[in-house]
């Protein structure tokens, strides 16, 4: 950096048709920014993570041959601007979040370390000065929303803090009418699209032109199944998208579960293996397989008990009346009862 040696840079060997990270050892730079490391031949993303306190950013090499002794190098290092923060939900610190940065001229990911939050909810990273989308995704099984900060000028040491908002109300499926880029002359089409609850992710992926203004999971906290809420569109890749425009957004009802009335084991079909599995829900409660709540109510008489296995037998063996709908296919229940629904 400046013809002057980094002390302490860490190296990372990536396996670049597969990404995955080579354990290496003593895979530090020096006090005179000299590393040695031995690796097996291949074609390697490097990358190079100087300490935080240094100013510098990190970098990758890309592809680089590794199949005989090779010397990488000089490697030069530019000075970053530092972007840090504290990331909470709901006023407490969250542990675990990954914050990473994207070019919004072309969604590529940029590569940055130390984005994973503290115990304190607080990361710090570095990155060349420039324009970045601000990735936030919560731990997994925690909850919440992936978050999005769009266009943040990474000049100079730029706090950043970040509050995740709930996923929303569960069960539930959201249909929403999304804005997307038709063409290379910037038209707009739309296209029906779903949004997973707990990967907001995913409309990002869906809508490479446009993201809902203000805070893009505003709609998964604050509604009921059958409202239905327009929201502002804004241009996320430069020279693409010139108007703003909006775009509707529809929560939909939760998911109605199916399932075939008396297939206890959920393999399709029903057999004696089901009132096995029935028997053994009863008197063992060791169930074979997944079991669905409703479909032990083989009688659809609104509770599950020794009933249940003698209808089915009777179906089986005797020439009985065949279950209830939804039988003998997937179908939803008919029936208004107490049972739990399916898993």
């Amino acid at each position: 950096a400046g013809g002057a040696p980094v002390p302490e840079v860490d190296l990372d060997f990536v396996i670049s048709s597969t990404q995955i990270e080579v354990p290496t050892a003593h895979d530090n730079a020096n006090a005179l920014g000299v590393f040695s490391v031995q690796v097996e031949p291949d074609l390697y993303d490097v990358q190079f993570r100087p300490p935080f306190a240094s100013g510098l950013s990190p970098l990758v090499l890309s592809m680089e041959d590794v199949t005989q002794n090779v010397v990488l190098g000089p490697v030069v290092l530019s000075a970053g601007p530092g972007l840090t923060g504290t990331v909470t939900a709901s006023g407490i610190a969250i542990e675990g979040a990954e914050v990473t940065l994207e070019d919004p001229a072309t969604g590529a990911k940029v590569y940055t370390f130390g984005n994973d939050t503290d115990a304190l909810g607080q990361y710090a990273l570095r990155q060349v000065a420039g324009i970045y989308d601000v990735i936030f995704t919560p731990p997994l099984g925690s909850g919440l929303a992936v978050g999005l900060e769009l266009g943040v000028a990474l000049n100079t040491d730029t706090v950043l803090n970040f509050a995740f908002v709930p996923a929303g109300p569960q069960p539930a499926s959201v249909t929403a009418l999304v804005c997307i880029d038709s063409g290379s002359d910037g038209s707009l089409a739309w296209t029906n699209g779903e949004i997973d609850y707990d990967n907001i992710e995913i409309l990002r992926d869906a809508v490479p032109v446009a993201v809902l203004s203000g805070s893009s999971t505003s709609f998964l906290d604050s509604g009921l199944p059958g409202a239905t809420f327009t929201y502002s569109v804004v241009p996320i890749r430069a020279g693409i998208m010139a108007t703003q425009t909006t775009c509707q957004v529809t929560i939909g009802p939760p998911p109605a579960d199916q399932f075939i009335r008396g297939d206890t084991n959920q393999s399709g079909e029903v057999n004696i293996a089901d009132v096995i599995n029935l028997l053994n829900v009863l008197f063992s409660g060791t169930p074979t397989g997944t079991t669905c709540p409703d479909a032990l109510d083989a009688n659809d008489s609104g509770t599950t008990n020794i009933a249940d296995a003698i209808f089915l037998l009777g179906y089986l063996f005797s020439g009985q009346a065949p279950p209830p709908p939804p039988f003998p296919s997937l179908g939803v229940d008919p029936t208004v009862d107490a049972i739990d629904p399916c898993p």
